[in-house]
């Protein structure tokens, strides 16, 4: 997930000092078991192959978020070894289950780097991201397109991390302005975790909708240790508003919005930021009009060339994973990493995790598959987020 959130100098060096102390124990995790296994790449000589790293969770409530950005990335990578030679360079991508612990992921990531791996992609987790920067600052690993979001992320001076789509801010931007344009709503009420990311999302949306000229007249909130929902449920139907704003992940939004459905409670209009995107297909059985936020286009968009070929590997390489924003984007996070790789190779330049960083931060109006890439050296961000409304 991607939040704001300020740190007091506490919890900064907890955050920066933990990874140190991950416990001996985490190095069992230490397995690679591929999500959508298709060829065999490691039969190919080691000296021709370029392994990325993946610390996601497999398990629990973000299981169906890793296998979504895992078959992205895959989709792209595999598309980019079909069309090699058997000689040539091939890519492979490393995913090992996390547990859902920052701190075993920071455990991982040396271990990997020990073993050769010192490049990341598609890296899951806010708390993950920030305990691997010092790795990070170090210039030890690089981490391509974390799905994280944070503003100590967007810093120039961090020449090892490219970041994609994770910044909330521009998602609760444009869900002010639908409501308040489109809709035409003047009341809220915002649902979100008990979290101090949770906290401070919600005080930042209800002061953007202040400004938007939407009231804010409940913020609720829940524990995702339980979900326990049906207080949540009440604190909402009591206020009877015009919308309810889901900024959380898509399990408790599908369920709140089930409970109060199954109640009768179906006028309110439903929305959420990306994360929200599997509630639609969780209460595929009832009849729902759910929206929710995108910096990407449609993934059934077939318009722009690379949501075709997307669709197309998509359909070859993980022919289970239904196609969603977060796959799609993923597969075009790693399509960009193998446009560097092609770059490079023309000019005969080594394929390391510095000089395909610096082509990436070299693309400016670059178009691959019909989606602009610009990068900004501000904010380490490859391409602008210019944000639209789906409906799920």
């Amino acid at each position: 997930m991607r939040h704001i959130v300020r740190f007091t100098l506490c919890s900064l060096l907890l955050l920066y000092t933990s990874c140190g102390h991950a416990a001996t124990r985490n190095a069992s995790f230490f397995s690679y078991k591929p999500i959508f296994p298709k060829k065999d790449v490691a039969a190919v000589p080691s000296r021709k192959i370029l392994t990325f790293g993946q610390l996601v969770s497999q398990s629990g409530p973000m299981k169906s978020y890793s296998r979504s950005i895992s078959a992205g990335i895959l989709a792209s990578f595999e598309h980019f070894n079909e069309k090699r030679s058997k000689n040539e360079l091939k890519l492979r991508l490393k995913t090992i289950d996390t547990h859902n612990n920052p701190a075993t992921a920071c455990h991982l990531a040396k271990q990997l780097r020990k073993k050769g791996t010192d490049m990341f992609i598609g890296n899951m987790g806010t708390r993950q991201a920030l305990l691997l920067l010092p790795q990070i600052e170090q210039k030890k690993i690089a981490s391509f397109f974390p799905w994280a979001g944070h503003r100590n992320l967007r810093k120039s001076y961090l020449t090892h991390l490219i970041n994609g789509s994770g910044m909330i801010t521009p998602h609760i931007d444009k869900l002010a302005e639908y409501i308040s344009e489109q809709l035409q709503h003047t009341n809220v009420v915002l649902v979100h975790s008990d979290s101090e990311f949770g906290n401070e999302n919600a005080n930042y949306t209800a002061a953007k909708f202040e400004k938007a000229g939407i009231d804010t007249i409940n913020k609720v909130s829940y524990s995702n240790k339980d979900l326990l929902l049906d207080d949540v449920v009440e604190k909402i139907i009591e206020k009877k508003p015009q919308a309810v704003v889901f900024l959380g992940t898509s399990k408790p939004a599908a369920k709140i919005t089930k409970k109060m459905m199954n109640r009768g409670i179906c006028s309110p209009h439903f929305l959420g930021i990306d994360s929200t995107l599997f509630v639609s297909p969780i209460l595929k059985d009832k009849s729902i009009d759910f929206y929710y936020t995108s910096s990407i286009p449609s993934p059934t968009d077939v318009r722009y060339p690379i949501v075709a070929a997307y669709q197309r590997d998509l359909e070859k390489y993980a022919p289970k994973e239904e196609p969603n924003i977060l796959s799609l984007s993923s597969y075009i996070h790693a399509s960009i990493v193998t446009q560097a790789i092609k770059s490079l190779e023309q000019r005969e330049q080594p394929i390391i995790k510095e000089n395909i960083l610096t082509e990436i931060a070299t693309m400016h109006n670059r178009d691959i598959g019909g989606f602009l890439i610009d990068f900004d050296r501000r904010t380490r961000h490859a391409y602008p987020l210019h944000i639209s409304i789906m409906k799920g």
